[in-house]
């Protein structure tokens, strides 16, 4: 947890920018539709357990007619036709931002389950979506819990998807509902039309408007909680909350009255800074002795990934086709190699690990990739029996395998591979590191198809130099950082933009019918005029096709690395103050870009 004085120095920044974006509500929740939209943020990491205060009274203090009074609603928070859990007048009422895909919203959905039997008179809870970019489940599997919501079993849903978050394809999805026993033909077409998606836009907008920007984040009768508390952290704001809430009075207004006059946060409440994002053109000098291999031999391979993984994690499953797809296109240039990196959550990932070292140990490499292949496929049958069964299956000497797994033989092996993740900041699985550029996450094949070739150019250009094939990995690392290296530069900027759209732009409002080459000739008019020494506020006025743009003058605010859509943020963070960018293309449309600060 950071210090209190790390955290003061940003809690006047936070209380101006959330009665900046209170006071813009009505103005602007259009606007951040579209504005939302481009970012990607990060999840944040969980932080570290806080000791459970003494629990806080769940019987209201109120009774008889208050007691059963309707809530007003808030105008800055609204939660009219979102999921509530709870009772409807309860006094405090958490609104939460959540992601179906995100592991800290699980984390954060367990503790809300336990507040949820603790204060069972006085707390109602409110799930909003805000799906993050990258997860590229979480849009659909919002639409399904909206789809199971329709039919009366969103917290039912809500619960299966936390329990199941790495199985979330279209199947899962509907295999989810039938266990439910939901209509099935409506729950389909409600899918297949996307009968919910305005919902979570909804959602979506308002959670710009409130300045999240990352999940899980939770406001407790307008009092920002941000990240995956633990209990006893969301029970004291609860406690602070509902000792307030007892002194409104009528009872109706406490809700509304709250939102609009927040208890400001007490400093640990406030988020931690963001994370340092990871230099994605560093190279790093990952060893490679002792880590089994496949693909190209060592003497041949222009091209070598190493790969930290868990063998319970679906991530890592995903990205398996993925590299033998990879591996079958380049079987004289590739070579990958598999370190080890279980999560403290997958409670199998040591045992499963243990299995694969032994199956080499007995086998050599093709042992391993023999086991690595079984283990992928079972990824829900992992228990010591299973892996014993595997063995048979295998061929092995089921002595030898019985007494590594129960004595952690290969332990030694594992915790080096640990280590070296490490000491290069892998916290989390599929790592990937190619010529020793990190590749994070279970990517498509054409993401690292073009990592690939990058790395492949740059080893050709050392073969060319006179270097044999066999030294290109060690040639190309040797300078290589030995560490995590993170970008340099600015963590935030301020920038507006003006932005034209066309008939293919991701989220074109209504009544654009231009093409792309139109809306790039008229990129290009708006540009000539700005060299003409238009002020930048007018050609907002004349040209953006944003909603709102106009009466913001373009303006984003602040935003910082990880926030938005790739090719956006390159430019904006690669202006100096007060320059305006060239422009620049995303599935938005044509951008053009000016930094303020």
């Amino acid at each position: 947890m950071q210090t209190a004085s790390k955290v003061r120095g940003i809690s006047g920044v936070l209380r101006d920018r959330r009665a900046s974006s209170r006071a813009s509500w009505a103005r602007s929740a259009l606007a951040s539709l579209l504005a939302f939209a481009l970012i990607s943020c990060a999840s944040w990491r969980e932080p570290p357990d806080e000791p459970e205060t003494a629990t806080t009274s769940a019987n209201s203090a109120s009774s008889g007619g208050a007691a059963r009074a309707t809530l007003a609603d808030s105008a800055s928070i609204p939660v009219t036709g979102s999921p509530t859990r709870g009772p409807a007048n309860a006094l405090v009422t958490l609104v939460v931002f959540s992601d179906f895909e995100c592991p800290y919203c699980e984390r954060l959905a367990r503790v809300l389950s336990l507040i949820n039997e603790r204060y069972a008179e006085d707390v109602r809870i409110v799930f909003k979506h805000a799906p993050l970019s990258r997860h590229r489940h979480a849009r659909l599997a919002a639409e399904a819990a909206m789809a199971a919501n329709a039919q009366g079993k969103f917290w039912e849903y809500h619960d299966l998807l936390f329990t199941q978050q790495e199985r979330l394809e279209r199947e899962d999805l509907e295999r989810y509902a039938e266990q439910l026993q939901l209509d099935m033909t409506r729950f389909r077409a409600d899918l297949d039309a996307h009968t919910h998606r305005a919902a979570i836009e909804r959602d979506i907008a308002l959670s710009r408007v409130l300045g999240v920007s990352a999940t899980p984040s939770m406001f407790a009768n307008g009092t920002i909680i941000r990240g995956a508390k633990p209990f006893g952290h969301v029970q004291r704001v609860i406690g602070r909350v509902l000792a307030q809430a007892r002194t409104i009075t009528p009872r109706e207004r406490v809700y509304a009255e709250m939102t609009a006059r927040p208890l400001r946060p007490e400093p640990e409440d406030l988020p931690d800074p963001p994370e340092p994002e990871f230099d994605r053109d560093a190279v790093h000098a990952i060893r490679l002795a002792g880590a089994p291999a496949r693909g190209a031999a060592a003497t041949a391979a222009l091209v070598t990934m190493v790969v930290f993984s868990d063998f319970e994690c679906g991530y890592c499953a995903r990205l398996e086709p993925t590299l033998a797809e990879l591996l079958r296109r380049h079987p004289a240039e590739l070579r990958v190699l598999f370190r080890h990196a279980p999560g403290s959550r997958h409670t199998h990932a040591v045992d499963a690990a243990t299995f694969a070292e032994e199956a080499r140990a007995q086998r050599g490499d093709a042992g391993f990739f023999a086991a690595n292949d079984l283990l992928f496929a079972h990824q829900d049958a992992l228990e010591r029996d299973n892996l014993l069964e595997y063995g048979r299956q295998m061929r092995l000497d089921m002595n030898r395998m019985n007494l590594a797994i129960a004595q952690q033989t290969h332990q030694p092996a594992i915790e080096r591979d640990r280590q070296i993740a490490r000491q290069f900041g892998v916290d989390g699985t599929p790592t990937t590191f190619i010529n020793g550029r990190r590749v994070v996450g279970a990517r498509p094949i054409e993401e690292l198809e073009a990592a690939f070739q990058r790395a492949l150019t740059d080893a050709r250009a050392q073969v060319e130099q006179g270097v044999v094939a066999a030294d290109v990995y060690e040639r190309l690392t040797s300078t290589g950082a030995t560490q995590a290296v993170f970008r340099q530069g600015p963590p935030a900027v301020r920038v507006a933009h003006f932005l034209v759209m066309h008939v293919g732009s991701s989220r074109a409002p209504e009544g654009i019918s231009r093409s792309r080459e139109q809306a790039l000739e008229r990129a290009q008019r708006a540009v000539g005029e700005l060299r003409r020494g238009r002020p930048f506020v007018d050609i907002v006025r004349e040209y953006s096709d944003e909603p709102g743009a106009a009466e913001r003058g373009g303006d984003l605010g602040s935003i910082r690395r990880g926030m938005m859509v790739g090719a956006f943020e390159e430019a904006a963070f690669g202006l100096e103050v007060n320059e305006t960018s060239g422009i620049i293309e995303t599935e938005f449309g044509f951008h053009v870009i000016r930094r303020s600060e």
